[in-house]
């Protein structure tokens, strides 16, 4: 074999371990996805805005029956005014029953503590009825404790209403009415608990 052969030779069989390394490599490339594909094939499904309180139904209930809320203004020795009464049409409380359920981070405080300080991560569910008898709520109201700093002038609460399969959240955040009224009891962490069962209620006297 001449030299011209042999360089020919040697230029044909670098070209075609060329070409065949390029084909692996390809093929590598097309089936390992780049580290952006993998990252975002790991990240988990965004929560569903509910997922607080799915299963609220498993958690510790306070009320023993369905409680009663009766609106305020209408134990006032005055009589309330048009504007009061239109305000009461709309507020999710007036003269329905209540089932109350807390989870356990917020459990203790809510059973227990006379002057309760709920941490951070305590939910507690109100069950809207219609009637004492009703088996189904007519919505759910509900109250997350949030971080420091979330809420300042509402104890870093926040405020939540969803329909009463607890699947679509109406409302949430800090709720201008919700702080009105919940505001009155500031000294207990801003909490309401006429519902607490009577064996348990002697405790927080």
């Amino acid at each position: 074999m001449n030299s011209t052969s042999f360089l020919k030779l040697t230029i044909l069989t670098f070209a075609a371990a060329g070409v065949a390394g390029c084909g692996t490599f390809g093929l590598f490339r097309t089936n390992v996805a780049a580290p952006a594909e993998v990252a975002a094939k790991q990240q988990p499904a965004p929560p569903p805005p509910t997922v607080e309180f799915l299963e609220y139904k498993r958690w510790t209930r306070v009320t023993a029956k369905p409680h009663k809320v009766i609106s305020r203004i209408f134990t006032l020795c005055a009589s309330p005014t048009d504007q009061q009464i239109e305000r009461e049409k709309e507020n999710p409380h007036t003269d329905k029953f209540v089932v109350v359920y807390v989870n356990e981070t917020g459990r203790k405080a809510m059973m227990e503590q006379p002057d309760p300080h709920f941490p951070v991560g305590s939910v507690i569910v109100k069950e809207k009825l219609a009637t004492e008898k009703s088996t189904t709520p007519e919505l759910l109201t509900v109250m997350i404790k949030r971080d420091k700093g979330f809420n300042p002038d509402g104890g870093d609460w926040e405020y939540l209403v969803s329909d009463g399969t607890a699947s679509e959240v109406k409302d949430r955040g800090k709720l201008a009415t919700c702080m009105a009224c919940h505001e009155e009891r500031k000294a207990r962490d801003y909490i309401f608990r006429p519902y607490v069962r009577f064996g348990d209620k002697m405790k927080l006297q």
